[in-house]
């Protein structure tokens, strides 16, 4: 682990991690099978070595956290293998579910580029929660 992500699980291992859905689907499905990550078509991208560094990260944590809005996006593209979904029910029962209202964020800067699930994953960042993401819009906002 480098020396960088180290800081981020100190700074936030307390807290919690919220994990975004396409890198949540690389999780459930290696945990369902670690054969399954080359061959679908969400987790194509995506290598055994990702799969092991992003559990690491996972496990780091005290709490992993997430949103009915991520859960939901999860739920829509998440493989229909019986295995992974029976990983994703365990899923759901492990993390703390964070709720904030479509209202709340759909006035802002970031809900029209974004989208409604990624302005309320900005939203769980300002409560002082690790965000992990490969979306590159969403992790332009949070650099900013």
């Amino acid at each position: 682990m480098n020396s960088y992500a180290a800081a981020q699980i100190d700074k936030y291992k307390d807290r919690g991690v919220l994990i975004d859905a396409n890198l949540a689907i690389l999780y459930l499905v290696g945990t369902a099978d670690i054969g399954l990550i080359g061959c679908q078509k969400r987790t194509s991208k995506y290598t055994r070595d990702d799969f092991e560094k992003l559990s690491i990260l996972i496990d780091s944590f005290d709490r992993t956290v997430t949103t009915p809005h991520v859960l939901t996006e999860i739920s829509n593209i998440i493989p229909g293998d019986a295995e992974v979904k029976q990983v994703f029910k365990q899923f759901i029962d492990l993390t703390h579910e964070l709720f904030e209202t479509a209202k709340s964020v759909a006035g802002t800067t970031s809900f029209f580029p974004l989208g409604l699930a990624d302005s309320i994953i900005l939203h769980v960042a300002q409560e002082g929660y690790l965000i992990v993401t490969d979306d590159g819009p969403l992790q332009q906002f949070l650099n900013d």
